[in-house]
């Protein structure tokens, strides 16, 4: 038996099947034993070519063979290792990338994370504070809610006032903000959650589809997987801010409702002392929207620039 040609069949035999492993190899774990295996091909592949060259004479058959061998081992470990080179460069981020936070995304990645961030440029981008205000609805939730809680007035004045309902209000859409002050104004029951109010405790704000859709969006942007960590904080402390001035309106109506109905029923007569007190407490103690939306474009600008 020939052992250099047994040798030299077992090394090519070897290089398919090393091919096969990568292409069950999912982890850089897995990559290293596959290089391994390549490895082992190659040394058996270079003992049996010693093998065959050293024996003499060297025939032409053995040659011939020495060369085949030679050449099927060399070209398939080549192709094969630049294949799993490229399978790892796809799935594994170097560790040089890791160490600077200087990761490369997919193509793909980026055009979608440049759109995602691009829309959200758009949506608080060059708006002032009041641009702002708009954009959720404020001033016109603040006075729609006056105007509604008038209405509740009556209701209570009239001794009628358990017979007031909000869902009139609330212009098609389906939401309403909920503000409990504390424990002693709800219970749960078998049949569900069940108010203990007085008939001047304001429980609940009536939103406007435009601040439903403004919103939406936000909270959007809050869930987006595609948002880097550094812009997400920010969004996400934008939202506490928009929902933490909204239970102000609410904790507003609430205090000047049990200090004095003309708060509301007067709150839009010039000569009045109650003339746009609810508007002007409300612009004075609202937390501004634009340090918060500054920050979340900052955060935009300063991802770019590290990625440049």
């Amino acid at each position: 038996m020939d052992w250099g040609l047994a040798l030299g069949a077992l090394g090519v035999i070897g290089i398919p099947v090393a091919i096969g492993l990568t292409m069950a190899a999912t982890s850089p774990g897995e990559f290293r034993f596959v290089r391994a295996c390549f490895a082992a091909a190659a040394i058996l592949t270079l003992g049996s070519f010693l093998w065959l060259t050293y024996e003499q004479p060297m025939g032409s058959a053995k040659l011939i063979c020495a060369a085949i061998i030679g050449a099927i081992v060399s070209v398939g470990l080549v192709v094969a290792l630049e294949w799993v080179k490229a399978k790892q460069e796809a799935i594994d981020i170097p560790k040089e990338e890791i160490k600077t936070g200087k990761q490369e995304p997919h193509p793909l990645v980026f055009q979608a994370q440049f759109a995602e961030m691009k829309r959200l440029e758009e949506f608080l981008g060059n708006k002032d504070e009041n641009n702002l205000r708009l954009l959720f609805d404020f001033q016109y939730m603040l006075g729609r809610n006056i105007n509604i809680l008038s209405l509740k007035i009556g209701f209570i004045r009239s001794g009628r006032w358990e017979d007031f309902q909000y869902a009139p209000y609330q212009e098609g859409n389906k939401d309403m903000v909920m503000w409990l002050k504390d424990k002693d104004h709800y219970s749960v029951g078998p049949s569900g959650v069940h108010l203990k109010a007085e008939p001047h405790d304001v429980l609940f704000l009536v939103t406007s589809s435009k601040y439903q859709q403004s919103k939406k969006t936000l909270v959007e942007f809050v869930n987006s997987a595609l948002l880097p960590e550094t812009v997400k904080k920010e969004v996400v402390a934008f939202d506490k801010n928009i929902n933490e001035n909204v239970e102000l309106l609410i904790r507003i109506f609430d205090e000047r409702m049990h200090q004095d109905e003309n708060y509301f029923i007067q709150y839009m007569k010039m000569n009045s002392p109650f003339y746009g007190v609810i508007v002007s407490d409300f612009a004075r103690r609202i937390d501004p929207l634009k340090p918060a939306a500054d920050r979340v474009l900052s955060a935009i600008a300063a991802h770019w620039k590290i990625n440049q």
